[in-house]
C-alpha cells in the first residue's frame, strides 16, 4: 500500500444465534480472544467464493467454501473473521446444516468431531454483507446522476472479513476461486487468470483463479465499466486498466512497468513469480494504491498525460506497489506489528528503481526527501513517549505512515554499512528462504547476518527495536587541525547513541573518507584539505547534521561541490546569512546544471529580500524545466505587485506547463495585481491535470479577500464524478467559501451537508470547517458522523469539531431501580 495508514480493526456484531449444547457454550468461553495469529489453530488452503455484488444497494450475496487443516490436536470449533454480514447458513463437508454463532465479529462453527493435527475438512457458508468498508460501491444517483456503477474492494489490514467470512490476519496464505456474478456492460478484475466466464443472459459468471499462495487481505475484485491495454513482459500478462477515455493517460502513467519487473527480477534473482500483473485505476479510492497479489488498484489521481510531466510522475506509486508483489505478498510480515517489511522495503525498492532507470542524482534526491519528511516529522524522537518492547523482537517506531520513510531509511544505511554487493545478497537470500511464507525482522536480521558474517543485532536494537535518530553537530577547528563531532539527540525512550558510519569529502576533488560515529564526542585530527567540508556525502543517510562553515566556505559548496545534494545543502545553510547569500544563490539558478539545485536557490530567495533577488526570480520564471519555473511562480508571490504582477500573469496566461500556470495563479490572489478577480474567474474555466490550475486559482482566491470569491467557489466544492482527477479542488473551494464567509449563513448551508459527502475525506474537511468557524447548526450532523461513519479519520475529525464546539454529551439519566 502507498503513503497510507493502516485501517482499525472494528468488529461488528449482527447475529447471534445460540449453540445449542452446553458444551459448545463452553468451548466458545474457552476460546482465545482476539483470533490472530497467537491463537489461530487451524490453517486455510482454499477459498472458494462466489459472488453476486448489487452495486446500487451496496451488497453482496455470497457463498464461500472454506478447506482447512488442523494445526492441533483436538480441534472441536473452527473460528472465522465475519463482520457486517448476515449468515443464512452453514454446512459441513458432508453437505449437512451446521449450527453457529457469531459474536464479536468472529464466527463460531462446531465441527461433528474433533480433528486431529494435520486433518483436512470443510465448511461452507451462504451469507449477505453490507460491508462498511473492505466493499466500495458507486453507482449513479440524484448527487451525481453521470456516475457509472462501479465496485472495488479494499482489503489492507482487516476488511475483507466484511465481505468474505475467513481468517483475515496476515500470518495464513491460501489460494482462492471467485466466481463473480456481473451485469453484462461490466468488466471484472480479480487476483490470478479469468479461467472462464459463463453466459447467464441479462449477466455474466467471470471465474477468477488464484492457484498460488496469498493472505486474504490481498483478495481483490473490481467490478466496473473498463477500457484495458494488454501487453507482455516476458511470459506474463500485463494489464493497464480504468474507465473509457484515459488510453493516453493509461500508456504514459504506466509506461515504466516492464522496466521495473526486469529491474526488480533481475536484482532480487526472484522472477516475478506469477503468469498476469494487473493494474486498475478507481475512483475516490481509500489510499494512493493497493497491492492485491496480481492486480494492483491505483487511485485515478496517479493518471496523467505528458502534459503533467514532469511536475507530476506516477512512476514513484507504480513502482511502489510492484515491489510489494516481492515485499508484502511472496513475502507477507506475520503480523501488522512488522508492516515495516513489506512497506519500508517498497518504498526502498522503488528507490532503487530509480537509481537504476533514472540515475544516482535521482535516488540521492528521492532519499533526501523521504528523509527530510520524517525529520520534519519527527522533531523529538526521545519525546515519543515510546519504549522498547520487554521482548526485544518487535519494532518500535515503524508505525502510523514511518514505516515507510523510516522503514526505507533503515534499509539503505544497512546498504552503506554492509555494502552494496553484500547486501544484495542478504536481500536475495532472505527472498529465496522466506518466499511464500510470512516473516518478522528477527528473520531479516538471521539472513543478512548469515550473508555478511557480522553480528548485527546492535544495528537492530538501534534502528529496528528503538528510535529516532542521530544528530550531529560538526565543527572543525583549523588551529588546533581537528574535525569536533557530537552525539546531541536527547536520550531515553529507546533512544540512546548511535553507531553510524558517515563519508567526508575536503573540497570537490579530496577523496572520500569514511568516519565511524558511536560516542557522544569523536575529535578526529585532520587537516583541511579543500575550501569547504562535505560531511555526509550524498545527503542520503538518516541523520540531521548542524554543520557549522563560513559563509566562504558555504559559497565554495554551492559553486563545486559535485555532489548535488551538497549543493542544495549548501544553500540552505547560506539562508541564515540573509542578503549578503542572494549573489552566490542567484549564480546557481544562473549557472547549475541540476534542476534540484535551481529550485531548491529559487526557493531560498523567496524567503530573502535584497539587491538582485527579483531580477534573478524573474529570470527562474522563464527556466527551461517547469519544476524551476513553478517554483518561481511561488518566490514571486512573495516579492512584490509592481516587481512581479505581470510576470504572474503572463505565466498563469501563456505558460505551457498547467502546474507553472497553477502557481502563478495562486501568485495573483496572493498579491493582489490588477484585475486579479478577472484573471482567476477566467482561470477558473481551464481543465489540467487533477484540475491543479482551478485549484490554485480557488486557493488565489481565498488570499485575494474578496466577497465575490464566495461565489466563484460555491460550483466547485460539489461532488462531482471524473470531476478532474482529485478532490483537491473540492477541498480548495471549501477553504476559500468559510475563510471569506466565515459567518455566512449561505456558506453554513452548504458545509454542512458536506458532512455527508460520498468522498470521506471532503467529510473530515468539512467538520474541520464547522469546528474550525464555530457552525454550531452542524452539531446534530457531526455527532451522526461521529457515532456512524466507517472511516476513523472522518469520526476523529467529528470529535475534534464537536470539542472545538464545545459541546459536551449529555449525562444518561439513571435508571430507577
Amino acid at each position: 500500500m502507498s503513503h497510507a495508514p493502516l485501517g482499525r480493526l472494528t468488529l461488528v456484531c449482527l447475529l447471534l444465534l445460540p449453540l445449542t449444547a452446553g458444551s459448545a457454550r463452553a468451548e466458545e468461553k474457552r476460546a482465545p480472544r482476539p483470533l490472530d495469529a497467537a491463537t489461530r489453530d487451524f490453517h486455510q488452503q482454499h477459498l472458494e467464493i462466489h459472488i453476486t455484488p448489487d452495486i446500487p444497494a451496496g451488497t453482496v450475496k455470497g457463498r464461500v467454501r472454506l478447506r482447512f487443516e488442523s494445526t492441533v490436536d483436538g480441534l472441536e470449533v473452527l473460528r472465522l473473521h465475519c463482520v457486517d454480514t448476515l449468515v443464512a447458513a452453514v454446512r459441513d463437508s458432508a453437505g449437512r446444516s451446521v449450527k453457529f454463532a457469531l459474536k464479536k465479529g468472529v464466527l463460531h462453527i462446531p465441527l461433528r468431531g474433533a480433528l486431529a493435527r494435520g486433518a483436512v475438512s470443510s465448511v461452507e457458508i451462504e451469507y449477505t454483507s453490507k460491508p462498511r468498508r473492505g466493499l466500495y460501491f458507486h453507482s449513479p444517483g440524484e448527487l451525481c446522476p453521470d456516475r457509472p456503477q462501479f465496485m472495488y474492494s479494499q482489503g489492507q489490514s482487516s476488511d475483507n472479513r466484511r465481505w468474505i467470512p475467513c481468517y483475515d490476519q496476515p500470518d495464513d496464505r491460501c489460494s482462492w476461486d471467485i466466481h463473480v456474478t456481473r451485469p453484462k456492460a461490466l468488466r471484472s478484475v480479480s487476483n490470478g487468470v479469468l479461467v472462464g466466464t459463463e453466459d447467464k443472459g441479462e449477466t455474466c459468471i467471470d471465474h477468477w483463479q488464484y492457484a498460488a499462495r496469498a493472505p486474504t487481505y490481498l483478495i481483490s475484485l473490481i467490478v466496473a465499466p473498463l477500457e484495458t491495454i494488454r501487453t507482455k513482459w516476458r511470459d506474463v500478462s500485463v494489464e493497464f486498466s480504468a474507465l473509457p477515455g484515459h488510453t493516453a493517460a493509461l500508456k504514459t502513467s504506466l509506461a515504466e512497468t516492464s522496466n521495473m519487473l526486469e529491474f526488480f527480477s533481475n536484482y532480487l534473482e526472484a522472477p516475478y513469480p506469477w503468469p498476469r500483473y494487473a493494474q486498475t485505476y478507481v475512483w475516490d479510492f481509500v489510499y494512493g494504491g493497493m497491492e492485491n497479489v496480481t492486480a494492483t488498484t491505483l487511485n485515478m489521481r496517479a493518471l496523467h498525460t505528458q502534459a503533467a510531466r514532469p511536475n507530476y510522475r506516477s512512476e514513484g506509486l507504480v513502482a511502489h506497489e510492484l515491489a510489494h508483489m516481492w515485499f508484502g505478498d511472496l513475502l507477507t510480515c506475520r503480523t501488522w506489528k512488522h508492516i515495516w517489511l513489506n512497506e519500508g522495503f517498497a518504498t526502498y525498492f522503488t528507490d532503487l528503481f530509480f537509481e537504476h532507470r533514472f540515475g544516482e542524482d535521482e535516488f540521492l534526491l528521492k532519499r533526501r526527501g523521504q528523509n527530510r519528511g520524517y525529520l520534519k516529522g519527527t522533531p523529538r524522537a526521545s519525546e515519543l513517549k515510546l519504549e522498547p518492547d520487554p521482548r526485544g523482537d518487535i519494532p518500535l517506531e515503524l508505525f502510523g505512515g514511518k514505516q515507510y520513510s523510516r522503514g526505507a531509511a533503515i534499509l539503505h544505511n544497512l546498504r552503506r554499512h554492509l555494502g552494496d554487493d553484500v547486501f544484495r545478497d542478504a536481500i536475495r537470500a532472505y527472498v529465496k528462504r522466506h518466499r511464500d511464507n510470512p516473516v518478522t525482522s528477527e528473520e531479516l536480521r538471521t539472513v543478512t547476518e548469515a550473508a555478511a558474517g557480522v553480528d548485527l543485532a546492535w544495528f537492530w536494537n538501534q534502528w529496528v527495536y528503538g528510535l529516532g535518530y542521530p544528530k550531529l553537530d560538526v565543527r572543525y577547528d583549523g588551529k588546533a587541525k581537528q574535525l569536533i563531532v557530537r552525539q546531541t539527540q536527547k536520550r531515553g525512550g529507546g533512544q540512546g547513541l548511535f553507531r553510524i558510519r558517515v563519508p567526508i569529502r575536503w573540497g570537490k576533488d579530496g577523496p572520500i573518507t569514511p568516519l565511524t560515529i558511536y560516542r557522544e564526542r569523536h575529535v578526529f585530527p585532520m587537516e583541511a584539505k579543500g575550501k569547504f567540508l562535505r560531511f555526509g556525502v550524498g545527503g542520503d543517510l538518516l541523520m540531521q547534521v548542524t554543520q557549522h562553515q563560513s559563509p566562504g566556505a558555504w559559497t565554495a559548496a554551492l559553486a563545486a561541490d559535485p555532489d548535488l545534494t551538497g549543493r542544495m545543502d549548501a544553500a540552505e545553510a547560506m539562508e541564515e546569512f540573509g542578503p549578503v547569500a542572494i549573489p552566490a544563490l542567484a549564480k546557481a539558478v544562473d549557472e547549475d546544471a541540476a534542476w534540484a539545485v535551481r529550485k531548491t536557490c529559487v526557493e531560498i530567495l523567496g524567503r530573502l529580500e535584497g539587491p538582485g533577488r527579483d531580477l534573478t526570480l524573474l529570470a527562474a520564471a522563464k527556466d527551461a524545466d517547469p519544476r524551476v519555473r513553478e517554483a518561481a511562480m511561488d518566490a514571486l508571490a512573495s516579492t512584490s505587485r509592481a516587481a512581479a504582477g505581470s510576470a504572474l500573469v503572463e505565466a498563469a496566461l501563456k505558460d505551457p506547463h498547467p502546474y507553472v500556470r497553477a502557481a502563478a495563479a495562486r501568485g495573483i490572489g496572493k498579491l493582489k495585481v490588477d484585475d486579479a478577480l478577472g484573471h482567476l474567474e477566467a482561470l477558473l474555466r481551464v481543465d489540467s491535470h487533477g484540475d491543479v490550475i482551478r485549484t490554485r486559482a480557488l486557493e488565489g482566491l481565498k488570499s485575494l479577500g474578496k466577497p465575490e470569491g464566495i461565489a466563484l467557489a460555491m460550483p466547485f466544492v460539489e461532488y462531482c464524478w471524473g470531476k478532474g482527477a482529485t478532490h483537491r479542488v473540492r477541498r480548495a473551494a471549501l477553504d476559500c467559501m468559510t475563510a471569506l464567509g466565515p459567518d455566512d449563513r449561505e456558506v453554513h448551508a452548504v458545509v454542512v451537508p458536506l458532512l455527508q459527502d460520498p468522498y470521506h475525506n471532503m467529510r473530515s474537511w468539512a467538520a474541520e470547517a464547522c469546528g474550525k468557524y464555530k457552525i454550531e447548526a452542524a452539531i446534530p450532523a457531526l455527532r451522526k458522523v461521529r457515532d456512524g461513519d466507517w472511516n476513523g479519520g472522518v469520526k476523529g475529525a467529528a470529535r475534534k469539531a464537536l470539542k472545538r464546539l464545545g459541546w459536551v454529551e449529555p449525562k444518561k439519566k439513571k435508571k430507577k431501580p
